[in-house]
């Protein structure tokens, strides 16, 4: 049994308000000139100090590593997805990794007696390592990890990695002069195909996980893919290739921090909670049919209840109108009162019928004069018609909120609100043009009259039926003695 409910967001067709008019920007906007900044500073940096950027953007990544890890660690004894821990533990093992990279940098000199191979040895370890984080991760996602052996795992690999490459076990890298090893630039391609397989993986198993942080993860692999590509060109560590290649990098690693932290923190039942939620649905569906006629029949009552209330309010305010226009109506019937006292009664008449009497405030203006009410003033929540009489005299109802008020169909008012207000500048316009058709009437009898008893012809008027005289002037009753 489906149920709709009635309440006054469905019934009663919304305006669409767009960033602008809330006076915020977009979030992706906000992402991409961020982006943007951060890139444009960084390049800057890089024109001014090789060896500066690099430190700079791989602590930029180390952090988000760091802050991947905190997040898998902290939410480990309700986090089922072994992808999600691997990749958590994983990245920071890579991080650790990437700051004795850092620290070894070229200019630095914090290690005498290395050369750039080092370096570059660190730089192909923990790409090693992070590929096959990543195609391990999405082989046992339905898996359950023990966090605390996942991380003395990772430990023993960072220790058994950068102990070979200090030993000297682990193969050259870069050569002085000459640039890039065979070794190196095979590595990088089988580096490539090792996230390919990972990409193939989380394909297979893209159900698992949302599709925001699917798509994420997509990006965040696809980038790393380019990162290696741009480090199987550089001859040098200064060159370009190696500068986009950490731009490449930066980006991939903030890509799965969106996907595991951002994602995580923002949409906890899709990603962190995901199986609290399938838990949750598979208990609902389980309950048995009576407790699902109580659930549905309750709903039922709350929604009637709700539609009832709904109803009732705009009851109240088509109540509210109809009395406001009918006292208008009303008070306009006696042509005996002066205009200007009319005016002034309907203007304090005006507020009642608003949605929100104790905020509103009205005027009239008739040609040059003006009739309002106490406290009226000119704010940015108001509504306006106006009329022009047979007379060419302007009409103008003004009716403003002093507060403000949510919206509504044309601002904080109602649609059937400006119905009234249109209503009620006619209904001026149609007593001023009857003012004046009826002082027009007067005039010309009196008009008439003068001349019937000035005019020096004899003039009698005859009633037809009767044959009597109806009236005469003062030449007939003078000619007739």
């Amino acid at each position: 049994m489906k149920n709709i409910v009635p309440t006054e967001d469905n019934l009663r067709p919304q305006p669409i308000i767009t960033g602008a008019e809330k006076g915020q920007v977009p979030d992706n906007l906000m992402y991409a000139l961020a982006l943007i900044a951060i890139a444009v500073a960084l390049f800057f940096l890089r024109s001014y100090s090789y060896p500066l950027f690099h430190s700079v953007i791989e602590l930029l990544t180390i952090a988000i590593a760091f802050a991947i890890a905190l997040l898998v660690w902290n939410s480990s004894t309700i986090l089922e997805n072994g992808a999600l821990k691997i990749i958590g533990i994983g990245y920071a093992a890579c991080a650790c990794i990437d700051l004795i990279h850092t620290l070894s940098f070229k200019g630095i000199n914090l290690f005498p007696g290395y050369d750039s191979n080092l370096t570059t040895q660190l730089w192909i370890a923990a790409r090693y390592l992070q590929a096959l984080t990543l195609t391990t991760a999405f082989i046992a996602h339905g898996k359950k990890i023990n966090i605390f052996l996942l991380s003395a795992c990772y430990a023993l690999i960072v220790l058994i990695l950068t102990g070979a490459i200090f030993s000297g076990v682990f193969p050259a890298c870069y050569v002085e002069g000459t640039g890039l090893t065979a070794f190196k630039i095979a590595s990088e391609y089988l580096i490539i195909a090792i996230i390919c397989c990972a990409l193939f993986l989380l394909r297979r198993v893209r159900t698992v996980f949302s599709l925001k942080t699917y798509q994420l993860l997509i990006a965040s692999s696809l980038l790393a893919v380019c990162a290696e590509f741009a480090f199987t060109s550089y001859i040098g560590v200064y060159d370009f290739a190696n500068m986009a290649g950490h731009f490449f990098k930066l980006t991939s690693f903030y890509l799965i921090y969106r996907a595991l932290f951002v994602t995580g923190i923002r949409e906890p039942f899709s990603i962190v909670f995901r199986e609290l939620k399938q838990t949750e649905q598979s208990l609902i569906t389980a309950r048995d049919t009576v407790e699902q006629q109580v659930r549905e029949r309750t709903a039922e009552l709350e929604q009637a209840h709700e539609a009832l209330q709904f109803e009732r309010h705009l009851l109240q305010e088509r109540v509210k109108e109809q009395r406001c226009l009918y006292e208008a109506f009303a008070l306009t019937e006696d042509i005996s009162l002066p205009l200007e006292d009319q005016l002034q009664q309907i203007v304090e008449l005006i507020g009642p019928g608003w949605q929100y009497p104790e905020i509103t405030v009205a005027r009239i203006e008739y040609g040059d004069t003006t009739f309002s009410t106490a406290g009226f003033a000119e704010t940015n929540w108001m509504q306006s018609t106006g009329i022009t009489s047979q007379q060419g005299r302007n009409i103008r109802v003004t009716v403003a909120y002093i507060e403000e008020r949510p919206h509504e169909d044309e601002g904080p008012f109602l649609r059937e609100e400006r119905i009234l207000l249109d209503a009620i500048a006619n209904r001026l316009a149609d007593v001023v043009n009857r003012r004046h058709s009826i002082e027009q009437v007067r005039e010309r009898e009196q008009l008439i009259t003068t001349m019937f008893a000035q005019t020096t012809d004899a003039i009698i008027l005859v009633d037809v039926q009767t044959g009597r005289f109806a009236d005469f002037n003062t030449a007939a009753h003078q000619s007739l003695g």
